[in-house]
């Protein structure tokens, strides 16, 4: 005789946790991240391929400062090491007949590893004046051109959009319904078309003064489909 008073509480629960889900809340999407590339030395820039709205590799070559002192200077240490290596294989052959000391072998053998040294410090000097972009992304803004000196000033502004982030604020009253790893499905507004899966990755410890938090979903986007600024509504789905 008590069962079915119980019924249609049970009832009642459930239909509370199938709704507790905020749903087609809106938001907008964001870049997964933005850099501002410069350069770790002082100098002018020489080329600069890129531009704003190009798409750029993660190690492509977006920028390169004047270099050719420093070409220079890698050259004359790369001829000094050649130079030095032949030295030390002509004192090798001096010493196995026994006309020289093998402490001048020793010298030798020193110069030799001071001057590849200083030959890969070269290298390197030279190669810090190629930038190269730290991401897969877009250009979305260029400060600086070929002729312009570079220092503290960033070069260009890029956004990486793959995946891309939507951000979402949701009524504090809906706090406990969502949860990192929850799958969320978005939907740009025109001229985005579609539905897209997305995941859950954050959610803001505090809520801000009007009531709200935030949550970023990430979704990915290969072929760029979805660009950033671009508003949208999302529909989560729990896990």
């Amino acid at each position: 005789m008590t069962l079915f008073p119980i019924l249609p509480a049970v009832v009642i629960v459930l239909a509370t946790v199938a709704t507790a889900l905020p749903q087609d809340l809106d938001c907008y999407l964001a870049p997964y991240m933005t850099v501002n590339v410069g350069s770790e030395v002082i100098g002018v820039l020489a080329e600069v391929p890129v531009d704003r709205g190009d798409y750029v590799k993660k190690g492509e070559v977006i920028a390169r400062l004047d270099s050719k002192v420093e070409q220079q200077t890698k050259e004359l240490k790369r001829e000094r090491l050649e130079y030095l290596a032949r030295e030390q294989e002509r004192k090798k052959q001096l010493f196995k007949k026994g006309i020289i000391s093998s402490q001048e072998i020793d010298e030798a053998e020193t110069a030799v590893k001071v001057a590849q040294r200083e030959y890969d410090e070269a290298v390197q000097f030279l190669a810090r004046r190629t930038i190269r972009s730290t991401v897969d992304g877009v250009v979305v803004q260029r400060f600086l051109s070929p002729g312009e000196r570079v220092e503290e000033k960033p070069i260009m502004k890029l956004a990486q959009i793959d995946p891309i982030n939507a951000e979402i604020y949701v009524p504090a009253a809906q706090l406990r319904s969502i949860k990192v790893g929850d799958k969320a499905f978005i939907r740009p507004e025109p001229p985005g078309k579609g539905e897209y899966r997305g995941v859950v990755k954050v959610i803001d410890p505090v809520v801000d003064a009007g009531g709200m938090y935030g949550v970023r979903v990430e979704v990915k986007n290969p072929k760029h489909q979805l660009p950033a600024g671009l508003k949208c509504q999302v529909r989560f789905a729990g896990k």
